[in-house]
């Protein structure tokens, strides 16, 4: 699904550290849900920049975030 929505960007947001791994999915379950397209392309452009945030915190994995880290 990702490559439908960035052809030319699916390598860039698959080899994402944090996201990468759980982001094809992250789109189904949103597509699953009833999101539009546009909406779902909207939300996965964030992914890089959510990324950035959380590498500049150190953040390494997934299991590291808390709720707390998502409230600054």
């Amino acid at each position: 699904m990702i490559s439908r929505f960035y052809p030319r960007a699916c390598q860039r947001y698959v080899s994402l550290p944090l996201f990468g791994p759980i982001i094809e999915e992250f789109a189904e379950w949103l597509k699953k849900k009833g999101y539009q397209d546009s909406t779902i392309k909207h939300k996965l452009s964030f992914a890089p920049h959510v990324e950035a945030f959380f590498a500049e915190r150190s953040t390494r994995r997934l299991e590291d975030l808390t709720y707390g880290d998502f409230e600054n």
